[in-house]
């Protein structure tokens, strides 16, 4: 008989967790929503294995809209898939444009992509990509391009140029569509957040990175670069500097905010008169920003 692991036990072993509309760390569940509004629920159940040790099962859940109900969306919910019983947590989560769904558990990167003609509009759980024959450790949170590219934040265990922001990107030519995880940028001196990242609506990326030299936080933009051979400018655009932050997120207007727990936010506002095209500033929501949630 299995018995279920205690929430205190949980955080114990797992630490904090960042919990986010796009893209989150995750303890023991989640709540997305895709373009159309539907509900994806993600729980993540860990359970000891009777060896001492602990084992996880992943549910996927849906709950659509439904323009009759009193609530807006559908009393049930439709199960979209099991994982197996992996050697993870679900530490990551993040919806595309098109509504697929990525999920990262344990060393493995998963892909439910969304599939019209199935039975709960899903396909099976795919398994993308591998961390665990690399060097390195990935932080949690992870943000999709409209290309269905994905990108999170990481530490080379090897101590060279330690810090990056790693890319697992779309490959037509390999088995599971995505090649291998590569680096997308990296630095002996920045180290970036694992809740630093976001991604606008223009798939630029921005990077939340902080300075050891001059103990300084700054937002870097990557602009989107076609003619780039990465699909992005090689050198990032320095927004501002954000001393203290170490969230951010972007709005559909392409504003920026950054925040910490102390309740401090701060915002990158687009400015067209600007030689960044943004324009920083504090904003007071003083006090409140400890119960923003990604």
């Amino acid at each position: 008989m299995t018995t279920p692991i205690t929430d205190e036990a949980f955080a114990a072993s797992e630490g904090p967790s960042n919990v986010g509309v796009q893209h989150s760390g995750l303890t023991d569940s989640e709540t997305l929503a895709n373009a159309a509004s539907n509900l994806l629920q993600i729980s993540s159940v860990g359970v000891d294995d009777g060896n001492g040790g602990v084992a996880y099962s992943v549910t996927v859940s849906e709950f659509a809209t439904d323009p009759s109900s009193p609530t807006g969306y559908a009393g049930v919910s439709t199960q979209v898939a099991d994982l197996p019983t992996t050697a993870g947590p679900i530490d990551a989560a993040a919806l595309d444009a098109a509504g697929d769904l990525f999920l990262k558990s344990g060393d493995s990167e998963y892909e439910l992509s969304r599939d019209g003609p199935s039975s709960t509009g899903y396909s099976a759980p795919v398994a993308i990509a591998q961390f665990s024959q690399l060097n390195w450790h990935v932080a949690e949170p992870q943000v999709v391009s409209s290309a269905g590219n994905v990108f999170g934040a990481g530490i080379k265990l090897d101590g060279a140029d330690a810090y990056f922001v790693y890319e697992i990107a779309k490959d037509a030519n390999a088995v599971s569509g995505f090649a291998a995880p590569g680096v997308f940028t990296t630095s002996a001196v920045h180290s970036y957040s694992s809740n630093g990242l976001a991604i606008d609506g223009s798939d630029n990326l921005f990077a939340l990175a902080y300075d050891f030299t001059q103990s300084v936080s700054s937002v870097e933009e990557y602009a989107k670069d076609d003619a780039s051979a990465t699909g992005y400018a090689a050198t990032p655009t320095l927004l501002g500097s954000v001393d203290g932050f170490d969230n951010l997120i972007v709005d559909p207007a392409g504003d920026l905010f950054a925040w910490n727990t102390g309740g401090d936010v701060y915002e990158i506002a687009k400015d067209a008169a600007s030689a960044t095209g943004y324009a920083p500033r504090a904003i007071a929501f003083q006090n409140c920003a400890s119960n923003f949630k990604r």
